[in-house]
């Protein structure tokens, strides 16, 4: 029963990230649904809208804990491309960007003291 159960689970969140990513046209966003984000309240990037494409790279490519094993040490190549072209266009640092959206990620301090 327990196998069963967590095949069903991990079926379930399968079926939810294709749902909200899966591009072409027919995801969440581009059916003009509404848009994935952080669920508790975040402060945003300096960069507006860096906060919540990070993520969004890494779930088109389905880069989430658990779902996608193993992961690599590193950041996937699509991530840091779009974080460079982010960068460029913006006069900042690689570096700079990156911090920004890890930030965001981690969410504000009263969030991160609990997790």
């Amino acid at each position: 029963m327990i196998v069963n159960l967590r095949s069903t689970e991990n079926d379930l969140l399968e079926n939810a990230v294709e749902a909200l990513f899966s591009g072409s046209n027919r995801d969440f966003e581009s059916l003009g649904m509404g848009w994935v984000d952080a669920a508790d309240s975040r402060i945003d990037t300096k960069l507006s809208g860096l906060g919540q494409g990070s993520p969004r790279v890494l779930a088109e490519l389905r880069r989430f804990h658990g779902l996608r094993d193993p992961y690599s040490a590193g950041i996937p190549k699509r991530l840091n491309g779009y974080w460079k072209k982010v960068a460029e266009v913006n006069g900042l640092d690689l570096g700079d960007v990156r911090v920004q959206a890890e930030t965001y990620w981690r969410g504000p301090p009263a969030v991160r003291a609990w997790r």
